[in-house]
């Protein structure tokens, strides 16, 4: 395994409440289909994310994401991501699906930060003073 692929591999995972992710097919394909409905986000990080769907997905394939929080309010993160894999939940009749971000710019970038920070900072349960001073400096 290539050092960069261990230090993606190695990243903070966070589990937020509320997150949710709607995706469609990059290319033609996308363009002719609808998003996906809403659907829960297990976990994300800088690197990608993870959730679950009915729908069975081709390792390597791209999507279109948007990503929503309720820490987020009323943005959403927008970006392109591959699968990376897919993983069958036994008797479930679901897909756990693990998405690399492979186009992130650098304001949905940002968002993703604080996304992370202010999650971190939840579970950390930290002044509200503190997360501004941190906030100033991302």
């Amino acid at each position: 395994m290539a050092d960069k692929e261990k230090k993606e591999r190695g990243q903070i995972r966070y589990i937020i409440t509320g997150c949710k992710i709607q995706y469609k097919p990059e290319g033609l394909m996308g363009l002719l289909k609808s998003p996906s409905v809403k659907f829960i986000v297990l976990d994300i990080s800088e690197g990608g994310v993870q959730f679950i769907s009915k729908e069975k997905f081709k390792v390597n394939s791209q999507l279109s994401l948007n990503i929503t929080a309720p820490l987020l309010k009323d943005e959403i993160i927008t970006a392109r991501g591959a699968v990376a894999w897919v993983r069958e939940a036994p008797g479930l009749q679901v897909n756990g699906v693990g998405i690399k971000f492979i186009d992130l710019d650098a304001p949905n970038k940002a968002k993703l930060k604080m996304l992370l920070y202010s999650a971190a900072k939840a579970k950390a349960n930290l002044p509200s003073d503190v997360q501004l001073n941190k906030a100033n400096k991302i």
